[in-house]
């Protein structure tokens, strides 16, 4: 955790979590970012930063659109760590992303550090991964059965990492560690697979939460 201070009119402190930096560097990184009730950051040293009077973002949409989440979804979020409990407030909702920035949909613009936490690694919407993107669409967004771009992602990903001579894809997590649980008792012949209660957080579903009977 990292205990930040900012500048209102009373001073407060909160503490966040790693994950909550990044929103903080947000509004950092923005030069007319506030919430409702205080004012945009301004960096005025390498240091040091000062509260500055500039334009108030505005929520309104963001709110009404999670108040509506709220009732469909537990929580109002598809992730624990969307949820804000941790660090106050509601999530702010995002309408489209571009390059470097991102937009809510009260038309607020952030400069975005987090690339949907890697993937989006040159960038938003980049054109040149569009134009491919709209090609291969353009064929059928799934087939069910085997298809050449799997062998040339295949190829790609054996040649990135010197370590490794075949692959196999998966749809999540879970279904990719449930496979090496499979693959390790296969060829040691053990039958038993211990689990540890306490670990850093790691989303793998349901190895993360079962005993593992499976497979």
């Amino acid at each position: 955790q990292v205990l930040i201070i900012f500048s209102h009119s009373n001073l407060t402190m909160a503490r966040f979590t790693t994950s909550a930096v990044a929103l903080v560097l947000f509004a950092a990184s923005c030069d007319a970012f506030a919430p409702a009730r205080g004012r945009a950051f301004s960096r005025t040293s390498p240091l040091s930063m000062s509260a500055v009077d500039t334009s108030l973002y505005t929520f309104t949409k963001s709110e009404e659109i999670f108040a509506e989440a709220q009732t469909l979804m537990p929580g109002g979020v598809s992730s624990p760590v969307r949820a804000f409990k941790s660090v106050g407030g509601n999530p702010v909702v995002f309408e489209k992303v571009k390059g470097a920035h991102s937009w809510d949909v009260d038309g607020n613009e952030y400069i975005d550090y987090v690339g949907t936490w890697g993937p989006a690694i040159i960038g938003h919407a980049d054109d040149v991964v569009l134009d491919a993107v709209k090609a291969t669409m353009d064929k059928g967004t799934s087939f069910g059965a085997p298809c050449a771009l799997e062998n040339e992602l295949a190829k790609m990903v054996i040649d990135a990492v010197p370590s490794v001579d075949m692959v196999r894809f998966t749809n999540s997590g879970t279904e990719a560690c449930m496979g090496m649980i499979r693959l390790c008792r296969a060829h040691t012949g053990r039958e038993k697979v211990i689990k540890f209660e306490v670990r850093p957080y790691v989303p793998t579903g349901m190895v993360h939460y079962t005993a593992l009977s499976y497979p």
